[in-house]
């Protein structure tokens, strides 16, 4: 009994390990939590506020976090643009005045 070719990418049967792993970019709250240094208790207890600033909001049917959003926001946080070269101050307090009328 012979088998159809699958595609190149395709020749794994189902079930068997994949040959590299895949990093999820949506991540539990769980882990949202470790990048920020807290427990998962901690971090349920300060979420609302963290959210406030900013902070990304979960994913409404999956509930995990984009990874790369949280990255993001910390870079923003921090005073970084997307590059990862610091943003001028004056330039900073600027905007946020603007955007506080």
């Amino acid at each position: 009994m012979s088998q159809v070719p699958k595609a190149a990418n395709d020749n794994y049967p189902i079930g068997s390990p994949l040959p590299y792993k895949i990093a999820p970019r949506d991540i539990s709250p769980a882990k949202a939590a470790r990048i920020l240094g807290q427990t998962l208790t901690q971090f349920q207890a300060v979420r609302f506020r963290l959210q406030a600033r900013g902070f990304p909001l979960p994913d409404p049917d999956t509930g995990n976090y984009d990874s790369k959003a949280i990255d993001v926001w910390q870079d923003a946080r921090s005073g970084l643009n997307p590059s990862g070269e610091a943003l001028n101050a004056a330039d900073v307090v600027n905007a946020r005045l603007a955007a506080h009328g």
